[in-house]
This record gives C-alpha cells, structure tokens and sequence, in this order.
C-alpha cells in the first residue's frame, strides 16, 4: 500500500512538473514566435499574456497589408491550456474594424467565420489549422460564391522551419458578364526558415478553371504550378525555378481549339536579392522601384528558358532560351539607346512552330514577314528559328546578322 501511495504521488508530481514546463516552454515559444515574425506586409504585436497553472491568456494585434495604403487590422485572444504532454491553443480572431466586420459577417452569414487551433508538443513541433467557412454576395451586377478554405501548418520552433498545405473547394463568380469557376485549388510549401531570406517550395493544383463570356468560353483542366527558391552562389543573389504545366486548354470562339501537354519551364540565376524582392512585393515608392529595377540590371543575371512545349490544333510547338546579362549593364543608358544592351549579352535560343500556322489569318502576316528576311526557317513539316548572339554578334539559322 505504501509502494502504491509513492508511486502515485510520484506520479502526480511528475505530472504538475511536466505541466509547468509545458506552460514555460509555450509562453517562450509563443512571445519568441511573434516577435522574430515581422516585415512590411504583416506585423503582430503581442498586447499581453497572463498565465496560470493549467491554462493562459494571450491578446495579440495583427496587421495584414491589404495594399500600400492600408491593412487588414486583426484581434486574436488565445487561449492556451497546458497538459503534461503539449499545449492546446485556440484563438478567437476578429476584425477590429466594426464597418469591414459587418460586411464580412455579412459575407460568411456568421461572426464565427475564421477558427483556428493549435497545438505544440514537448519537442517544440507546433501543429496548426485554420479554416474559413463558405460564403457568398449577390447583387443586381455580380454574384460571389467561396467554398470553405482549409489551411493545416507545421513549425519546428527550434530552427523555425515550416511546411503549411491549403486546400481551397473553389469560387464560383460573375461580374459584368464574365463568368469565373474555380474548382479544387491545393497548395503545399515547404519553407527553410521563417525569415524574409528563406529557402523555399512550392506546388499549386487547380483541377479546372472556366471562363465564360459573350463572347467564347476557355477552360483550363489540369493545372500544376510548381517551383523553388534558394540562395545563389554569390553573395546577396537568389536562383528560381518555376514549372507550369497545363494539361489541356480549351478555347470556344465560334469553333473548339484544344491544346494539350503545355509546360513552361523557366529558371532565373543569380537575381540580386535586395532588388528583386522589393519588386516582388509591390512595395516602395516610385523613386524606390526605379532604383531596385537598375540595381537588378546592373548586378546582371541568367534567364533559362528549358522547355516550351504545346501540343496545338496546328502541330507542336517547342522552344528554348538561355539568355546571360552580364554585370555592369546601365538600365538609364539602355533606356536611351537600347543597342547598348547587347554589349552585355549572350545566348541562345530556339523555336519550332508547326507550318500549318502559315494558314491562319491572324499571325499568317508576321510569320511570312519571318521567312523573307530569313529569321524563319522553312522545313517540310515545321518553321525553324534558331539563334545565338555572343560579344555583340548575331547568327539566325547560320546566318550573321548585322547590327
């Protein structure tokens, strides 16, 4: 019986130590996860956190970047509650504006739009989910429908590494007589670290995507964006690669054109970092994005066109580019005499285009124009485009060009 009564108590006291350093550990985590996450389109503050024995308060402020002169303004009350073994979070959000709050409760039918809920555990592996529900606006010009919109999360909180996937049924929307459908959107990513200069990946499905109107119809079936981001090899560079591929693409104009296999591959090599990503963003002034645009240029880069593919109603289309912009390149001087551009670059590039083109009305015109000066090539089955341009020398299908 004594046996049994000190194992119980150790039992107990094992059980409220674990609890307390779970609500040590999720009080560190939580205040260092909010503060090391801020930059120019989303802020979090952390209003207070009061904890006690088996459970906590927390009240956050977040700011989302709707566009350069406003945001999104966000209140979350989490509660936390501590288990020997993990902490439960479940957060409350709502909008602080009461004007945009009630048009978005207008919107979901419901105040209880958004949940979320997490959990981390005693190796400091958070799991999250976020769900908003269906929605939907009419009005005498447009109609809106929104599916329910599913977002799960992983964060090591040690070294801040993160995978999220979101699964989005689709919309549903007509406005001024263009009719969108969008069904079943997936997107998984898997970023090496929460910071602005992180490594990254990325794959985006969308099942179908339809377009109406007056007048044709297009739909898009298949469709897969995939691609990465990392550190180049020199200092304060990225390299991306970016795949597209579109299984088939159906276009109604009077008649039904498919096209089918359609894949674009594009890699860029050694962008200067600072530049490219206030481009990216949108972000900055005027005076701010033309300062980023010739630091882009002049810190030089290679564009890699691998693969263009399509299997079109006339034939096959296949293309490639490999194009380097050296270092030293002046966009103001290029700007005012744009040849200056080709003492800093080189490459090649090729293109095969299917010779039933040559009877179609819209683009019949350029394409003949292409084979009188010789930038076209023609074969039995196919029109042929092949260059290459190195130290300010330009060959088409084995001819110099001047220039």
């Amino acid at each position: 019986m004594k046996k049994l009564f000190i194992t119980l108590l150790l039992f107990i006291v094992s059980g409220f130590s674990m609890t307390f350093f779970v609500a040590n550990m999720a009080e560190k985590e939580i205040k260092t996860l909010l503060s090391e996450n801020q930059n120019e389109d989303f802020s979090i503050e952390l209003l207070s956190y009061e904890r006690g024995f088996f459970s906590a308060t927390a009240i956050s402020e977040v700011h989302v970047l709707a566009d350069q002169t406003s945001s999104l303004p966000l209140k979350i009350t989490t509660t936390i509650y501590h288990y020997p073994y993990q902490a439960v979070l479940n957060n409350h959000i709502e909008i602080t504006d009461q004007a945009l709050a009630k048009k978005v409760e207008t919107y979901f039918g419901t105040t209880q739009w958004i949940t979320s809920t997490e959990k981390i555990n005693l190796f400091a592996q958070l799991t999250g989910q976020l769900r908003i529900v269906a929605g939907e606006y009419k009005s005498d010009l447009e109609t809106l429908n929104s599916e329910p919109v599913m977002i799960d999360y992983q964060v090591d909180l040690k070294n801040k590494s993160a995978d999220v996937t979101l699964n989005w049924a689709g919309l549903t929307a007509l406005t001024y007589g263009t009719a969108v459908k969008v069904n079943a959107l997936q997107l998984s990513s898997h970023i090496a670290s929460l910071s602005k200069q992180s490594d990254y990946n990325y794959h985006l499905t969308i099942k179908t995507v339809e377009v109406g109107q007056d007048s044709g119809h297009s739909l898009l079936e298949g469709v897969v964006l995939k691609g990465r981001s990392q550190q180049g090899e020199q200092q304060k560079t990225i390299d991306t690669d970016n795949e597209l591929i579109i299984d088939s693409y159906q276009i109604n104009m009077g008649e039904t054109q498919t096209f089918t296999d359609n894949r674009l591959k594009l890699a860029l090599t050694g962008l200067y970092q600072p530049a490219f990503e206030l481009l990216n963003t949108g972000a900055g002034s005027s005076e701010e994005v033309e300062h980023a645009l010739i630091e882009l240029v002049s810190h030089g880069a290679q564009l890699t066109l691998s693969q263009l593919n399509s299997q079109t109603p006339w034939g096959e289309v296949d293309g490639t580019l490999d194009l380097v912009l050296d270092k030293g390149a002046s966009l103001t001087d290029i700007v005012l005499n744009p040849y200056i551009l080709f003492d800093y670059m080189s490459g090649d590039a090729s293109l095969v285009l299917p010779i039933r083109l040559l009877d179609e009305p819209a683009i019949a015109e350029p394409l003949q124009m292409g084979l009188m000066t010789g930038f076209l090539e023609q074969n039995a089955q196919t029109l042929n485009l092949k260059t290459s341009f190195q130290q300010g020398e330009l060959i088409v299908n084995g001819r110099i060009i001047p220039l």
